[in-house]
């Protein structure tokens, strides 16, 4: 009726009313859009592979200081997307597309966080802060219209931040751009969700937790030993002497003792009152620094420690995981009876970094800031790490920060013990050991004589285990048949556990029971080694020691040494020096390795290269590159055998490099060259060169006689991409090899046993054991063939036998 009555003025108006509510409603959508393009976001760049100097090519169209290199051809900015399309529209030829960034948070938090538990959930949030990578370049201008300049992290995330604070009181700052947060699940999801679409978030990843990697492989957790076992140790040094492994001996001789060197090592503390880490002059003073003043130099004078950074505490627990490796390291008995017990650089001091608490370890929160800097304002260049995550995932942020320090520091060497869940498998590397620059330690197996030597030991460890096994009251022993038949016991049996109280109650009753006699006793242990002698020996890879390879299929483990079993210096409240402390562990290797790192750093200061005879004139600071690329030079090939699942299902190693071994065991004198001896070998190093993207380097070689042998090794620190990059190198070099006969190309050889050139290693060698015939020159080219963050430095090390220069 309404409608019918409706005269026509009546009806425009409403018409024109609705006419303009649908141009405003149109108008706010179009103010909405234009805020939205306006509005910073991250954005993914792909670029074309052509483009050259991608980085400061959209650092300048798009005017703003934080491109970050993710992988590939692609790149991360803060941006709007209205200068995104311009972009992509003025630059078609070199920008192939863009798209919003959704690689904040990584899968492994996305996993917890999808759970909707109500646990508490720890993570930590990297943000672009202090510096290009963080700030833009947008300019904001006040009222009287002048440019307001930012140089620092921007208001509305510092806003965000501290209003989070003021209600989540477990919010951390950790450094300058890394905080802590802790929340139950169903917070913990929103909190991420929020921060996540902030364009300064870096990254969201849950807290690492970390354990010493060494320490679940205890051999021995056991009381002071007999003097008698004292003397059988003694008297069989040569069984588990440190000087037993392979080239010690040798470079020993020739003084290659660690004198004047500082290794650092961060672990759960040094018992300083130990026998093996006592001042030569009696001094009794530690020189110990605190966090206020970490990286000043101590006043305080001791032979074997040169600083001890009290950071969770300032000593070791029993039997102390932080001790042992030290000791394997460092250590140095007063006594030359007790000299088997010394560290492969004794003579060395250490500066040492204490992480260990009562609850376990306490890693400063940025190893970039709280960590690394330390060791290198004691002077201590090569850095020894038995640690690392609890879980295997793929690259994390603690491997970034190894990565980007060992990048910003070329002159250090940082090792990282692989891990110890080499049971379960490959690709069970463990963070941070699973970053690029760093070396990381896998552990072989000792000689046959040192397991021997052992038993005695890890026979008590033994028996502490079945007594701790059976005072648990469902313990799954009581439904283990031999176990209840060796009572006389129906299965189950657990009642067995009080008759076991009364059998056992010295080391020989475990010899008379019939389970507990090949489960424990000394004599059966030790003829089954004897029976089966090729499961005992350094060809053999441990069976613990984590296998590659990484998430992105990059070669590690790198190196391989000694890592089982190791007699090294036990920490205890009681009188008990110099009785041995035996573990085995990737952490136990690491140390062993940071020796043999030793070794190459003193030969290269010495000026001992290339003459073979110290000279100061040649004397030069090796790079931590060289010192690496010197150590996969020195690995020869593992031919021995694993045991891939600790159940005695053994096979054969592959061939290096390999997921197992990596690039082989280390022994330092298969490389280093010395002017007395006459063996024919040849050594080659170029660490001072740098390429740009398609610049070439050209080494060329020449066989002296028919048994010429060459091995090219190539390294460089490579810069540390996005936390959550599927592929982690960026700057990518090649190594080619060219083999001429009169001219004519006879071979051509790529790195890594592969038959193109490798795109994800920023570790290459190339190992030939003969030449073919009529050979007459080797020709190898190392080129930049994508270096988005350039120039980038490398070390190349050629050696093998019967070679010069041409």
């Amino acid at each position: 009726k309404i409608h019918a009555t409706m005269n026509l003025s009546s009806r425009i108006t409403i018409a024109l009313v609705a006419i303009l509510l649908v141009v405003v409603m149109m108008t706010h959508q179009m103010e909405a859009k234009r805020i939205r393009k306006d509005r910073l976001r991250q954005f993914l760049f792909k670029l074309y592979p052509k483009v050259t100097k991608a980085k400061e090519f959209l650092e300048t169209e798009l005017d703003v200081a934080n491109v970050h290199y993710l992988y590939g051809n692609r790149y991360l900015v803060s941006t709007t997307r209205k200068r995104a399309e311009r972009l992509l529209k003025n630059h078609p030829d070199k920008i192939r597309a863009f798209r919003r960034g959704n690689r904040k948070i990584s899968k492994r938090l996305r996993k917890l966080l999808e759970k909707n538990s109500n646990k508490p959930i720890e993570m930590n949030i990297y943000v672009k802060h202090n510096g290009r990578s963080c700030n833009t370049r947008f300019v904001k201008y006040n009222k009287e219209g002048k440019p307001i300049k930012k140089n620092n992290i921007d208001v509305s995330l510092s806003a965000t931040f501290d209003m989070m604070k003021k209600k989540i009181p477990s919010l951390k700052r950790l450094s300058k751009n890394k905080w802590y947060l802790k929340l139950k699940g169903k917070l913990a999801k929103r909190a991420a969700t929020i921060l996540k679409s902030h364009h300064h978030i870096h990254f969201i990843e849950p807290k690492e937790r970390f354990v010493n990697h060494g320490f679940e492989e205890v051999l021995s957790r056991v009381d002071p030993l007999s003097e008698k076992y004292g003397s059988f140790l003694s008297s069989k040094q040569q069984w588990v002497d440190r000087a037993d492994n392979p080239g010690v001996q040798k470079m020993w001789k020739r003084g290659f003792t660690g004198k004047g060197e500082i290794l650092g090592i961060g672990d759960t503390g040094i018992n300083t009152k130990n026998c093996m880490f006592l001042d030569d002059q009696g001094r009794t003073d530690i020189p110990t620094v605190h966090r206020h003043n970490f990286k000043e130099k101590p006043t305080v004078e001791h032979s074997k420690i040169h600083s001890y950074y009290a950071y969770a505490d300032s000593s070791d627990i029993e039997d102390g995981h932080g001790s042992h490796v030290s000791g394997v390291a460092i250590a140095k008995s007063q006594d030359k009876k007790h000299a088997y017990m010394n560290g492969i650089q004794y003579d060395s001091k250490v500066a040492f970094l204490d992480i260990g608490t009562k609850r376990g370890l306490s890693v400063p929160g940025d190893l970039t800031e709280g960590y690394f800097p330390y060791f290198k304002a004691q002077g201590a260049k090569i850095v020894s790490n038995s640690w690392g995550s609890m879980t295997v995932d793929g690259y994390t942020s603690a491997a970034r920060e190894v990565d980007q320090y060992l990048y910003d520091n070329p002159d250090m060497l940082i090792l990282f013990a692989a891990g110890n869940s080499g049971r379960s498998g490959d690709k069970t590397l463990t963070s941070p050991g699973i970053s690029k620059n760093s070396l990381t330690v896998g552990a072989s197996q000792g000689n046959l004589r040192s397991f021997i030597a052992g038993l005695p030991l890890y026979s008590l460890h033994l028996q502490d285990q079945f007594q701790n096994m059976i005072k648990k009251r469902h313990s799954p022993i009581f439904n283990n048949p031999a176990f209840c038949k060796s009572f006389d016991m129906e299965t189950p049996c657990p009642k067995a556990a009080e008759k076991a109280k009364e059998v056992f109650k010295k080391p020989s009753d475990y010899c008379k029971n019939s389970f507990t006699h090949k489960m424990i006793c000394t004599g059966h242990l030790e003829k089954k080694i004897r029976h089966h002698p090729y499961q005992f020996g350094r060809q053999n890879m441990a069976t613990f020691s984590s296998r590659g390879p990484t998430h992105d299929r990059r070669i590690k483990p790198d190196l391989v040494v000694n890592g089982q079993p190791v007699f090294s210096a036990r920490s205890s409240s009681s009188d008990s020096c110099p009785v041995p402390l035996v573990l085995q562990g990737t952490s136990q290797a690491t140390p062993l390795m940071a020796g043999y790192a030793g070794m190459i750093r003193q030969y290269f200061k010495q000026g001992y290269y290339p003459s073979g005879e110290s000279s100061d004139d040649d004397a030069f600071e090796p790079t931590g590159a060289l010192i690496k690329a010197t150590l996969l030079a020195s690995a020869q090939n593992m031919n021995g055998s694993v045991d891939l699942n600790g159940q005695g299902k053994w096979a054969p190693l592959s061939p290096k490099p390999s997921n197992k071994q990596g690039f082989g065991l280390v022994d330092v004198t298969n490389v280093l060259t010395f002017k007395d001896e006459n063996d024919g070998k040849f050594l080659f190093q170029d660490s001072q060169n740098q390429l740009e993207t398609g610049d070439k380097k050209t080494f060329c070689f020449a066989p002296t006689n028919e048994k010429a042998s060459i091995k090219a090794t190539l390294t460089w620190m490579d810069y540390a991409p996005h936390p959550s990059a599927s592929v982690t190198l960026v700057n990518d070099l090649d190594m080619k090899m060219e083999i001429f006969s009169e001219d004519e190309l006879v071979k051509r050889v790529y790195p890594n046993e592969r038959e193109t050139p490798d795109r994800r290693n920023n570790v290459e060698q190339i190992d030939l054991d003969s030449l073919p015939e009529g050979a007459d020159r080797v020709k190898i080219t190392i080129k930049g063939h994508k270096i988005p963050h350039g120039p980038s430095g490398f070390a190349f090390v050629v050696s093998g036998k019967s070679l010069k220069t041409c």
